[in-house]
């Protein structure tokens, strides 16, 4: 983000999607590392490994737990698509 304030020549559409991609293959790696963890893990926690997932999310609604859904590494990475 910096090299967006020091270059203003850059592309913000492209830095930002190549940002939004490392961020979320990083998700996407770490949650399949937790699931590991979890499955090793005497303590079982219902969402251990699996990625926060807003049904219908609008950015300008509040959250609600009903919308609130906990998906695996490879369910999520499906709706990334």
């Amino acid at each position: 983000m910096a090299q967006l304030i020091n270059n203003p020549e850059l592309d913000v559409e492209q830095t930002l999607k190549e940002l939004s991609q490392r961020y979320n293959d990083g998700l996407y790696e770490q949650a399949k590392i937790d699931t590991e963890k979890a499955e090793k893990s005497e303590v079982k926690i219902g969402f251990q490994g699996k990625i926060m997932s807003v049904e219908n999310f609008d950015p300008m609604q509040p959250i609600t737990a009903e919308n609130i859904k906990y998906l695996t590494p490879d369910e999520w990475k499906a709706l990334q698509k």
